[in-house]
């Protein structure tokens, strides 16, 4: 069982990354996932989180109370949330809008996320598809082709989230590309695994 949670604001698109995170797990691969949300009164600007639970057994409760992964666009989110992070999880930030705490105890990811715009949601997938075993990248373009149109510029984005993770020496979980190796995913890097950390 994998337990994610991405936070933001409103109109960063994070619970939308939910949706297709949970979708790409239970469509595409036949798994069992359940995704939920939160978010302010505001339209825009209010505090939003989704909660996506990835498993080979059914779900029984969709909130999470510890999560293997958090994912932030935005400060307010992480402050809120960051205690949610479980000791030694991975924490996945947009490294020049997000400053992480040195209390929270998880491998830290900081890689450019806002720099994508309103594609910023995408990019966080394609992190957390390198980083984790959560589904292969080939389901959840599969969801955002299926969504969005072969030509989206989503795809895109989200390729630039696997690009990010790899450019910056971390090694991508082999569960992301695993027999997909020349069909839609990216290769598998050339990259040291000795700076590959702990993957989940």
């Amino acid at each position: 069982m994998l337990n994610i949670v991405f936070t933001g604001v409103g109109g960063q698109g994070v619970i939308t990354a939910g949706i297709i995170l949970a979708e790409a797990a239970v469509l595409e691969e036949g798994r069992h996932a359940t995704q939920s949300q939160s978010y302010g009164a505001e339209a825009r600007g209010g505090l939003t989180r989704t909660d996506v639970i990835i498993s080979d057994r059914e779900v029984l409760y969709p909130k999470i109370a510890q999560a293997h992964v958090l994912g932030a666009l935005h400060q307010r989110g992480y402050t809120a949330h960051a205690n949610i992070i479980r000791p030694g999880g991975m924490f996945i930030y947009d490294e020049e809008t997000v400053k992480a705490s040195a209390k929270t105890d998880a491998r830290r990811i900081p890689i450019p996320l806002l720099i994508h715009g309103k594609g910023a949601n995408m990019a966080l997938l394609g992190a957390v598809c390198a980083l984790t075993s959560a589904v292969k990248c080939q389901s959840i373009q599969e969801v955002i082709q299926r969504r969005y149109g072969a030509e989206s510029s989503n795809l895109n984005a989200f390729q630039d989230g696997w690009d990010a993770v790899v450019n910056r020496g971390y090694t991508p979980h082999p569960a992301a590309y695993s027999g997909h190796e020349g069909d839609g995913v990216p290769p598998t890097p050339s990259i040291n695994p000795s700076i590959s950390g702990t993957a989940l």
